[in-house]
This record gives structure tokens, C-alpha cells and sequence, in this order.
């Protein structure tokens, strides 16, 4: 049994904007780029390496299995990246 104790890094952004002199002779109102991710990073503290486990996800599914755990994977990461135009 292992104490479920854990660091997640659980979703991160950045955007970034152009400036309006660099728009200025573009059909453009605004510019801006967009990087996230989800489930970047996930750290169980007191379990060992090895397992690999995520003590946030259930493996049995909705019901009585809290406590039960068979070897669940980490939940994966996602990225993502976005471009907004306004004209």
C-alpha cells in the first residue's frame, strides 16, 4: 500500500500577440498564437518509479474499486496549438 501523494502539472499556456505596428498594413485586427498542454508532467511521490502509476485514475471504472489499484498508465499528454485572426 502506498501513500497517494503526488506533483502534477496539470495544464500550461502561452500566447503571444502581435503588436499593432506589425499589423498595420495587414487586413488584421489581431494576431495571436497559442502553444498548451495537459498532463504534462506527473510525479506519484511515494510510490517507486517503477510502477508508473497515476493515483488519479481508476482502472475498475465508476463503482466500489476505490483503493484498488491495477497498474493504471499515467493520463496522456496532450499538446495543442492555436492561431486567432480578428479582421
Amino acid at each position: 500500500m502506498y501513500d497517494a501523494s503526488h506533483i502534477r502539472l496539470r495544464e500550461a499556456s502561452l500566447t503571444y500577440s502581435l503588436t499593432e505596428k506589425m499589423l498595420e498594413k495587414t487586413p488584421f485586427g489581431n494576431i495571436s498564437f497559442s502553444l498548451s498542454g495537459q498532463n504534462l508532467y506527473v510525479k506519484a511521490v511515494n510510490i517507486p518509479d517503477a510502477f508508473n502509476i497515476d493515483p488519479e485514475a481508476l482502472s475498475v471504472g465508476t463503482g466500489n474499486g476505490q483503493g484498488l489499484e491495477f497498474q493504471t498508465g499515467p493520463t496522456s499528454k496532450r499538446y495543442s496549438f492555436g492561431i486567432k485572426a480578428t479582421f
